[in-house]
């Protein structure tokens, strides 16, 4: 297997897609079951997919769609919505996948982890994707060791790599064609569903070192300083008052 089997990237002429309108699978992916390294079973059609599973804001979501793909990602979005404080919101899955031959394909998760989905790198927003680049571009990028491969049903063996996965150029933040180019700003940004939505902030915890036996909190003071302090001011003033008293008393 050569390094270019590696890197091998399937160009589709149906590239740069406008969002859930006519977008289908790549052909080398499309209408297979495969055995993801993290989900198990998942079965891609010819525009859906199912079995890719999390749970987001406690809501078990594993039915996607293809929405958006270029020479470089896949975008799948929920067919179903997630119900945020009254928000209906959408997840989204970047993958930028590699084949590794005829049976096998290593790829990442190209987006920002999501607290409220045990941090799965998933985009989860409510506002509208116009490209891949709305969701493909994460503030901290996933590490070379984050890959997950995906294996045809069936196969016996899967196949060996020839060079260690990496993540890559991201095209949605660099101009990867130039070797040392700076980032390019996007002109899209990120909704986070902490922007759509007002999150309850989490009470502090209380250690067990504040309460007392009763399991009440203990009141911490500094009484005992001030008690200190009050009697030795009050000893300096009878010591005080007695020298005077001593010194007219025997004066005389």
């Amino acid at each position: 297997m050569t390094d270019e089997s590696v890197k091998h990237r399937v160009k589709d002429p149906n590239l740069h897609l406008n969002g859930g309108q006519s977008c289908s699978y790549p052909q080398y992916i499309q209408n297979t079951t495969w055995l993801d390294s993290t989900k198990g079973r998942v079965v891609y059609g010819d525009q859906t997919m199912t079995g890719w599973a999390f749970y987001a804001f406690s809501q078990l979501i594993s039915d996607w769609e293809c929405f958006l793909k270029d020479d470089h990602f896949i975008v799948s979005r929920s067919t179903t919505t997630i119900k945020v404080f009254g928000a209906e919101v959408h997840a989204y899955l970047c993958q930028k996948p590699s084949l590794i031959g005829e049976n096998a394909i290593y790829y990442y998760t190209m987006t920002d982890e999501e607290e409220n989905a045990g941090k799965e790198r998933v985009h989860v927003t409510a506002a509208d994707i116009s490209g891949v680049c709305t969701v493909c571009n994460p503030a901290s990028s996933p590490t070379d060791e984050e890959f997950r491969v995906l294996v045809k049903e069936g196969s016996s063996d899967m196949p060996a790599l020839s060079v260690s996965p990496v993540v890559g150029c991201n095209p949605c933040v660099l101009q990867c064609d130039i070797p040392g180019s700076p980032p390019v700003p996007t002109t899209t940004s990120h909704s986070p569903i902490k922007d759509v939505v007002e999150i309850p902030h989490k009470k502090p915890t209380i250690k067990a070192a504040d309460t007392d036996g009763d399991g009440q909190l203990k009141h911490k003071t500094n009484a005992g300083l001030v008690v200190g302090i009050v009697i030795a001011i009050l000893a300096l003033l009878s010591v005080g008052i007695g020298a005077v008293v001593w010194y007219f008393r025997f004066r005389k």
